[in-house]
């Protein structure tokens, strides 16, 4: 069934316009196969929006203080393809995801706690 809303003018009849209550516009909707669904200004806005994924690209020392590995180990691992990559941000900096980096974090907690031991490198 189709939906009419204030938001959604194109599937609203067009003989709306005289009718004041909103019990008299279900009845024509009824008629037509259609139903009323009542939305706020608000609701139109949040629905319009598109969703946009959040990151943000961390340095080094933050990626130490987040994994509990320091930088040789965090190069071997990026080198064994055990940990995600950086982004090349210039030619002498590097960065990586936050996101990519505490997936990973997760990712080795579900580990351990899946083996019921501590994961190896």
């Amino acid at each position: 069934m189709r939906v009419c809303s204030p938001a959604n003018t194109l599937l609203c009849p067009a003989s709306f316009a005289g009718l004041q209550s909103i019990q008299a516009r279900r009845a024509v909707l009824a008629m037509r196969g259609l139903r009323w669904k009542e939305t706020t200004a608000m609701q139109v806005v949040h629905q319009s929006r598109p969703v946009v994924p959040r990151d943000r690209l961390i340095r080094l020392p933050d990626v130490e203080s987040t994994t509990g590995c320091k930088k040789s180990t965090v190069y071997q691992m990026i080198a064994n393809g055990s940990f995600p990559k950086p982004v090349r941000l210039s030619a002498r900096h590097v960065a990586w995801s936050e996101a990519a980096v505490l997936q990973w974090v997760q990712d080795r907690i579900a580990a351990a706690s899946a083996t019921g031991a501590e994961v190896q490198q």
